[in-house]
């Protein structure tokens, strides 16, 4: 997945294991995406266990992970 985000080579995702063709083509358009828009907020969608709260990612941190691979793939 890593290698795929990074080279843009979606054909890599059909190495994916357990991975059924209707979530390959949803990972292949957001790999598309070049403005990382269906990441917008997505750290709000990520649980965390009752009472680490603390250790939920922040939008702060999501920018910069997202900045981070831009960088990369350039």
């Amino acid at each position: 997945m890593e290698k795929a985000v990074y080279t843009q080579n979606h054909k890599l995702l059909y190495d994916l294991k357990n991975w059924i063709r209707e979530d390959i083509d949803g990972a292949i358009d957001r790999l598309k995406d070049e403005k990382f828009i269906w990441a917008k907020n997505i750290e709000k969608c990520l649980p965390t266990t009752e009472g680490y709260d603390y250790e939920r990612i922040s939008a702060k941190e999501t920018n910069s992970i997202i900045k981070e691979i831009k960088n990369r793939k350039r």
